[in-house]
């Protein structure tokens, strides 16, 4: 964390007065910390971790005006992860991989060492059935930095049951996220415009 931080007040010192974690998620079996990059005390970026072979800076940063429909695809993807899930188990389907119909917004990819990259698109999602029978949904995504064409990087989350899709969505919730501000003496709840609708998290 010392040196995401000492990146970004380096190199984009307009962007953050301060990081703020809102949370733990599960992804892959794998605990992730999400934090809130604040400019004049107010949520500027949310950003997610994303699992990475290679080490480094490896997130996704989604503005305070995106979590509501990030959140929505979210849910939905949960359902119809839950939906496919259940048919391949009672039909016995074997090896099977197909894209799901859930459109999702576009969110900031970050990453790099030392210098950060960075790219704007939306995730797909795909439904995989191994030939173990293990049923997955992977958020992925290959972007090019804007910056330079010769750049590039995937970007994927796999999720392995539903409650790995919960706690995003918990920790994304609007509840979640005005209960960490408000232990943060520096925010000004009065001034804080988000809508995000609780009832997508069940």
């Amino acid at each position: 964390m010392k040196k995401l931080l000492v990146i970004l007040f380096a190199l984009l010192p307009i962007m953050a007065s301060a990081v703020i974690t809102l949370g733990d998620v599960t992804i892959s079996g794998n605990q992730y910390q999400v934090t809130v990059l604040m400019k004049k005390n107010k949520p500027y970026y949310y950003c997610i971790p994303c699992p990475s072979k290679e080490g480094g800076t490896h997130e996704i940063w989604l503005k305070p005006d995106k979590v509501a429909k990030f959140r929505t695809a979210l849910f939905e993807a949960k359902a119809k992860f839950k939906e496919w899930k259940q048919v391949a188990q009672d039909n016995n389907v074997g090896e099977f991989e197909k894209e799901m119909p859930v459109k999702f917004p576009n969110v900031k990819y970050v990453w790099g060492h030392g210098d950060l990259f960075f790219c704007d698109a939306p995730f797909k999602l795909r439904y995989s059935r191994s030939k173990e029978g293990v049923d997955f949904a992977a958020l992925a995504v290959h972007v090019v930095a804007d910056t330079n064409r010769f750049v590039d990087e995937n970007f994927v989350f796999m999720f392995y049951s539903e409650s790995e899709f919960d706690s995003l969505l918990e920790v994304l919730s609007s509840k979640n996220i005005e209960k960490v501000m408000l232990e943060n003496a520096d925010y000004d709840t009065s001034t804080d415009k988000r809508t995000v609708d609780d009832n997508l998290f069940h």
